[in-house]
């Protein structure tokens, strides 16, 4: 057996610290992105009407920033295709 010392065990205390609070990051980062997809999904629905799969598809493997972007570019945008340009 190993024998692990007083600042070892500190160590491995932050570690799991620090596992959690990057764990939550994660899950933040990714209801942010999820949110914002379903957002732009639903603006895309009012303003051109059916969204196809594809679209949709595209919209939920995109960054934050393609998503912002494309948000922007709806209240100028004459079609669904121009959004996407």
């Amino acid at each position: 057996m190993q024998y692990v010392t007083s600042v070892e065990r500190i160590g491995m205390r932050k570690g799991e610290r620090i596992g959690r609070l990057e764990g939550r990051v994660e899950g933040r980062v990714e209801g942010r992105l999820e949110g914002k997809a379903e957002m732009l999904l639903k603006q895309l629905q009012v303003r051109f009407g059916s969204v196809p799969d594809p679209v949709r598809e595209r919209v939920s493997s995109a960054e934050i920033e393609e998503l912002d972007a494309w948000a922007v570019k709806i209240f100028q945008a004459d079609s669904l295709q121009t959004v996407f340009q």
